[in-house]
């Protein structure tokens, strides 16, 4: 089992800030920096970070950063939900999970290529029938992809703070340094 090295206050609050900052950031800096390669320099990595290079992080990323709309969020929000709804509700075989380092085996469904498949089916017969344009996504990219960081950096946060206020099992926080 794991065992943190961090044992003072301190540097335990210092591990999790850097964690939390590698976790919330990493999504926000690729995929955000592909998105404005693309939009903004013609695909090309090499010339977006030399860009990045002499305007330094913050003023590369503030001038360009796709901001989410109305739309956006609600379409997101939607699709969010439509895919817990699929996973909850579509029959699927019980599969009992790894053990987690506290000992537990968790149960879940085998039903996510049901979903794709009924997601992909909808979506295609959706085109099909003129309801749904099939480049939707590709014309809304930017405002889509800062909803769904937005979306990630609040179902991080929710889940740093459930960790921290009501943990699931005392054998799997490993917050305090003390097992």
């Amino acid at each position: 089992m794991y065992e943190p090295r961090a044992t003072g206050r301190a540097s335990i609050a210092l591990d999790e800030a850097m964690s939390f900052s590698i976790i919330a950031g990493s999504p926000l800096f690729f995929f955000l920096f592909y998105y404005m390669a693309y939009n903004d320099f013609g695909a090309e990595l090499s010339s977006a970070a030399a860009a990045l290079y002499s305007q330094g992080p913050s003023g590369f990323f503030l001038t360009r950063l796709p901001l989410p709309t109305v739309g956006s969020v609600a379409s997101y929000a939607f699709w969010v939900l439509s895919q817990s709804l699929l996973y909850h509700y579509l029959p699927g075989r019980l599969h009992r999970a790894p053990r987690t380092p506290g000992g537990r085996r968790l149960m879940y469904k085998l039903n996510g290529l049901r979903a794709w498949l009924l997601t992909v089916g909808v979506a295609a017969m959706a085109a099909y029938f003129e309801l749904l344009d099939p480049a939707l996504i590709a014309r809304h990219w930017g405002p889509l992809l800062a909803a769904a960081n937005l979306y990630c950096l609040a179902l991080i946060g929710v889940f740093y703070v459930k960790a921290r206020v009501r943990p699931d099992n005392a054998g799997e926080t490993l917050l305090t340094g003390k097992s």
